[in-house]
């Protein structure tokens, strides 16, 4: 499956949906991309993952049943790499 980048309303869906659990200001440079997505696994809601990674891949909560957790789990963090979600956080986060 492939991800591509949100339009800019969509990625501002996500920064909204995704920013209480990532606060931008207190992110560790050497933090490794699996603990990165492994912090906000622990700290997100079944809802918003669910939601984020439907925005992200088109895919509906029926599809996403159906797959790997693994699958699912990759999709999230794919997702969040390619829509540079740390930048679209601070980017949301200076609008105010």
């Amino acid at each position: 499956m492939r991800i591509r980048p949100l339009p800019l309303h969509d990625a501002l869906r996500l920064a909204s949906l995704l920013r209480p659990y990532i606060d931008v200001k207190k992110l560790n440079p050497d933090q490794d991309a699996i603990e990165f997505i492994d912090d906000i696994v622990q700290k997100i809601s079944a809802q918003d993952f669910v939601l984020c990674i439907k925005m992200m891949t088109k895919k509906t909560e029926y599809d996403l049943e159906k797959m790997n957790g693994f699958d699912v789990l990759a999709l999230f963090g794919s997702g969040l790499r390619v829509n540079r979600v740390v930048d679209l956080l601070r980017f949301y986060n200076s609008l105010g």
